[in-house]
């Protein structure tokens, strides 16, 4: 019995290779990166998840996006920093993280996309830059004058 649990298990693992999905998943960064330079943002949501859509009204999704182009400008480039492949219970997940180049700065992405067949859909977006922690200075304060004696 051991020997065909064994066998079964390996048969398995050998049925699913981490990573097959991978090209999926990058061709939805690189969709989402079009849409974003042609200022397609209501695209990207409505294409989106449920959870993705529960998240974040269409305002809020439109605020963040036009925050993005106001601050880094249209996408330029990235490298790719990392991936993670897990199925569960929320299905077959591909998390994607870039060290990306914008016209206007640097930031970090994350992705997170559902596996759906052939098909990546958004689930979460995260952007992290530099360009939103700057904190204004604060303006200068002028000099008290001495009271008179």
């Amino acid at each position: 019995m051991r020997k065909f649990l064994t066998g079964a298990a390996l048969l398995a693992l050998a049925g699913c290779s981490a990573g097959a999905d991978l090209p999926v998943a990058r061709a939805g960064v690189d969709k989402l990166h079009a849409q974003f330079n042609g200022a397609k943002c209501p695209e990207i949501r409505d294409q989106a998840s449920t959870e993705f859509k529960d998240l974040s009204s269409a305002e809020s999704w439109q605020t963040m996006c036009d925050q993005l182009t106001a601050g880094l400008g249209k996408f330029v480039s990235l490298a790719q920093t990392g991936w993670n492949d897990e199925v569960g219970t929320n299905g077959h997940i591909i998390r994607l993280n870039y060290d990306s180049v914008f016209e206007k700065g640097k930031a970090q992405e994350q992705f997170l996309y559902r596996i759906d067949g052939n098909k990546a859909v958004l689930v979460g977006y995260h952007v992290n830059s530099d360009v939103f922690t700057v904190v204004p200075k604060a303006p200068a304060t002028p000099p008290v004058a001495p009271k008179p004696k």
